[in-house]
């Protein structure tokens, strides 16, 4: 809350997100009791309305999926990497309500729109596990690999991907395993995620696959990791 002008009253600074620079360009969005708040810098192949629907749309099909809302406000920042880089380049980080996204890029209007909804499919995951649970220690193979799994199953849902795609993605992850893990533990790979690890990322999914698996068979289609995401 800002208190006075350059002035700010934070209540946990672990939390905090600045958004420093100029020509910010910014859209709200409220739909019940929630309010989505989208902040874009820079020229896109995407137009602005794309981000406020996408995020809004994205946030509402997560609220069911988990049975609420982590919170009452979101924000999600958006502007373009400092450098030229290639075309499809990204990183991004969700801490607390905000999502902060700084990408490149892609060459096409259709692909950077598709670009855009996987970034927030993945990101905003992250607003419901891990930043509004209470856990401790090292289960990030846990939310970065249901995440990325959550991420495939909603793009299919929203004929964002085929679900060749959907295939193939979980094929590749489960080669990396195979090829990159060399038996360490999924507590370890978290351990090690940061530095280009990416081991945590497809041996997390895997396991979200082969859990969803197990739990609609032995159900009979009647529970899946949907389930255990809302518990």
């Amino acid at each position: 809350t800002a208190t006075e002008p350059g002035v700010f009253n934070i209540a946990n600074v672990e939390k905090a997100i600045f958004a420093i620079g100029k020509d910010w360009r910014q859209a709200e969005q409220r739909s019940r009791d929630h309010l989505l708040n989208v902040v874009i810098s820079g020229e896109w192949r995407f137009g602005d309305a794309d981000l406020k629907e996408m995020g809004g749309s994205i946030f509402e099909e997560y609220s069911k999926t988990f049975g609420g809302s982590p919170s009452s406000r979101t924000q999600i920042i958006i502007f373009r990497m400092p450098t030229d880089l290639p075309f499809g380049r990204w990183e991004a980080e969700t801490r607390g309500s905000t999502v902060v996204i700084t990408s490149s890029d892609m060459p096409f209007d259709t692909q950077s729109r598709q670009r855009l909804h996987e970034q927030l499919r993945h990101e905003m995951f992250h607003l419901w596990i891990p930043n509004g649970v209470n856990l401790s220690g090292n289960y990030d193979w846990f939310y970065e690999g249901f995440a990325l799994y959550q991420s495939l199953k909603m793009g299919v849902a929203a004929n964002r991907i085929r679900f060749d795609d959907f295939l193939d993605t979980l094929g590749r992850a489960i080669t990396a395993d195979s090829l990159h893990s060399g038996g360490a533990s999924l507590i370890d790979s978290s351990k090690n995620r940061f530095g280009g690890n990416s081991t945590v990322y497809a041996r997390g999914m895997v396991v979200a696959f082969l859990c969803d698996l197990a739990m609609l068979e032995k159900s009979r289609g009647k529970r899946s990791v949907e389930n255990i995401l809302r518990e």
